[in-house]
């Protein structure tokens, strides 16, 4: 229909770092204590590692190397794992907390700030601007995918 506004869609907000982030519900299975981590080899620089979560061995993806964010303090880790996915292929993310639902557009979202590197840029929808704040929106299918980019062999729910 000509003209018509896409419908809003639930996003899961989280925290990385200080910064509030969004994932669409749709794409969040559980969101878990996070456990210990496994190293995981020939990973790109996002992944931690591995983590188990229900008895599967998960990627591990860290935001903070992608956006530039402050490591956590000495000793201190992430309190959470959102376990994110597409079809047969998951992952869970890293989060310090989980802040609340809030319905967001379901397309449409202004582009990431140009000054976030271009391989970081393409892990997100766009941006949600709330007040003065920008809520990045992650796209968990590039996120996804570049789990299976060259020299990573990807996972998918079948192989755990």
């Amino acid at each position: 229909m000509k003209g018509a506004v896409a419908a809003d869609e639930t996003h899961l907000l989280f925290v990385v770092s200080g910064g509030e982030f969004a994932v669409p519900v749709r794409a969040v299975l559980a969101v878990c204590g996070r456990g210990p981590v496994a190293a995981a080899p020939k990973n790109p620089p996002y992944l931690s590692g591995l983590m188990g979560i229900a008895g599967r061995l998960l990627p591990l993806i860290d935001l903070r190397p992608c956006l530039g964010l402050e490591e956590p303090p000495e000793g201190a880790t992430p309190g959470y794992a959102l376990v994110v996915g597409t079809g047969r292929q998951l992952a869970a993310v890293e989060a310090d907390g989980v802040t609340g639902l809030r319905p967001l557009p379901r397309d449409g979202f202004p582009a990431m700030p140009s000054l976030v590197p271009a391989e970081a840029r393409r892990l997100f929808a766009g941006v949600f601007y709330r007040g003065r704040s920008i809520i990045p929106v992650v796209d968990v299918e590039a996120l996804l995918a570049g789990l299976a980019s060259p020299g990573w062999e990807g996972w998918d729910d079948e192989r755990l």
